[in-house]
């Protein structure tokens, strides 16, 4: 039931004023009504001139003397009556007014939507290095969808695992694939998480545009993620997808990232970090360089890389992730332990069917679920 609001209790107030404002004007009026008639009695009592003897004059004073309590008491309790009357009309006003007004104020309980693949409601858990893709998808799924509300919380990809694992989310989405180590773990424990494949993400190395290096060679990265170079760099967190994907494509199975870094919450904090060192280096993933893109920032820049799988250095770009020739990349795998007709099972489609894989193909990240075809630059 809502809450009576300040207007409901102004009215009873008002209404209580009006009440006691009547009762004080009958009362007011039957006083005024009850000394006119003893004074017009007595008038009348005074205003017969007659001489009758004086036994008809005693008798008739007498009898004027006993009319006037007799004329005024029944005028009393006719008065008295009356007034009664009166309260008992306000009080009924006052009773089916406040009954009214909360029965108007009584709220009717929602109609709860069911939870089906195109309906209900949950919180989405994703990991923060695929924001910009993410609040799309989930914009363009409750368009769709208008009996679905999905919204989505950011954090690292070890804590959206671990709160699926709490049981805080339905359904995560990270920017990784489970290490060996959260594998084992999980598998000690007889926990059985299914993985889906959804995307394949390429990880920027970014400098300021100040910076006069255009590319960089994989073994360089290497050196300076292992703490051989004296250069700084910034990375999120180490429970972050950016650490882990270094560490499994560099192989630092038995230690973490090292050297001159500078670990920071978010991918906001690492882009802000890089504009103001001309000489750090950063690691972002592929859908927020194409927002740093799509917004004409040009304050950094991505380098080029060179590895053994091609002779050029290579661009961060949608073609080498498909051929594979882009060495810095990772899948982007979702998480949940839902039954097929729930909703966090149907934006997981929606996220594997074409619209939704397009979605992320728009943020530079390559579609698993649907065919790409590759059209040569002219």
């Amino acid at each position: 039931m809502r809450r009576p609001s300040a207007a409901f209790f102004i009215f009873v107030v008002y209404l209580i004023f009006v009440y006691e404002t009547c009762i004080a004007r009958i009362s007011s009026i039957r006083h005024r009504c009850a000394g006119a008639w003893n004074l017009h009695a007595y008038r009348r009592i005074a205003a017969n001139r007659v001489k009758p003897n004086i036994t008809n004059r005693a008798g008739h004073i007498a009898y004027a003397l006993r009319d006037i309590p007799f004329i005024y008491g029944n005028r009393w309790v006719a008065q008295k009556g009356a007034d009664a009357q009166v309260r008992t009309s306000c009080r009924t006003v006052i009773a089916l007014s406040l009954v009214l007004l909360l029965s108007c104020g009584k709220q009717q309980k929602p109609v709860a939507i069911p939870d089906t693949a195109t309906s209900g409601s949950f919180e989405l858990v994703a990991d923060e290095t695929l924001k910009p893709a993410v609040d799309s998808l989930v914009t363009g799924f409750n368009l769709e969808m208008p009996n679905a509300h999905v919204t989505v919380r950011y954090m690292d990809a070890a804590s959206a695992l671990d709160a699926l694992l709490q049981n805080k989310t339905r359904l995560v989405l990270t920017a990784r694939p489970l290490t060996k180590k959260e594998r084992s773990v999980l598998d000690s424990q007889k926990i059985d998480l299914p993985e889906f494949d959804v995307a394949l993400e390429g990880l920027a190395v970014i400098v300021s545009r100040d910076n006069p290096r255009n590319s960089i060679s994989l073994d360089s990265l290497r050196q300076l993620c292992d703490g051989k170079l004296s250069e700084h760099y910034y990375s999120t967190s180490y429970l972050s997808a950016t650490e882990a994907i270094l560490d499994s494509i560099f192989n630092f199975s038995d230690k973490t990232l090292s050297g001159r870094i500078s670990r920071l919450q978010t991918t906001d904090s690492v882009i802000s970090a890089v504009k103001s060192d001309p000489a750090g280096i950063g690691f972002i993933s592929s859908s927020w360089m194409h927002e740093l893109t799509a917004k004409g920032d040009s304050s950094v820049k991505s380098l080029r890389i060179s590895s053994a799988k091609s002779d050029e250095p290579v661009q961060l770009h949608l073609a080498y992730l498909y051929q594979g020739n882009y060495p810095l990349a990772s899948r982007v795998c979702a998480y949940t332990n839902e039954l097929p007709n729930t909703l966090p099972r149907g934006f997981l489609a929606y996220a594997m069917t074409a619209n939704g894989q397009r979605v992320f193909m728009k943020y530079d990240v390559l579609p698993r679920t649907q065919i790409i075809r590759i059209v040569p630059s002219k």
